[in-house]
């Protein structure tokens, strides 16, 4: 079962949103990643690592982008799970209108509406490039 708010993408994509979203309330800290603070984009390295992939790395938002586990995906087709990029700063979409986030100091991982074209690119976790794609 998924908390309220969890909708459509992928089944692997609505086990990461969860993971992110049973992190609200948690305190902003630049450089953490759990499992009592969060930066954003350790807050999607622990979503991925506890909805099922111990594999994936640590990254820097810059390396996000540009990483072979995620495919670039249309505004259109974003769901639960999916990855919401801009540079400096990761989110992770609960549905195609909502989002999960640790946005920065003095602000606790959240969840919120998205906002317009706030976001300049959109991406899917598929994994290790030599694995199958989630479904």
């Amino acid at each position: 079962t998924f908390p309220s708010g969890v909708t459509s993408g992928t089944q692997f994509g609505q086990a990461i949103a969860s993971e992110a979203v049973a992190q609200v309330g948690k305190p902003y800290r630049w450089g953490a990643a759990g499992p009592n603070a969060f930066d954003c984009s350790g807050l999607l390295y622990w979503a991925i690592r506890h909805a099922g992939d111990p594999s994936y790395p640590r990254l820097v938002t810059a390396a996000i982008a540009v990483s072979t586990r995620f495919v670039k995906i249309g505004r259109n087709q974003v769901g639960a799970g999916d990855v919401l990029y801009r540079p400096g700063h990761v989110a992770i979409a609960t549905s195609n209108s909502a989002l999960v986030e640790a946005p920065r100091t003095g602000i606790p991982v959240r969840t919120r509406e998205i906002r317009g074209n706030e976001f300049t690119m959109y991406l899917r976790y598929v994994g290790l490039k030599s694995r199958s794609p989630v479904p």
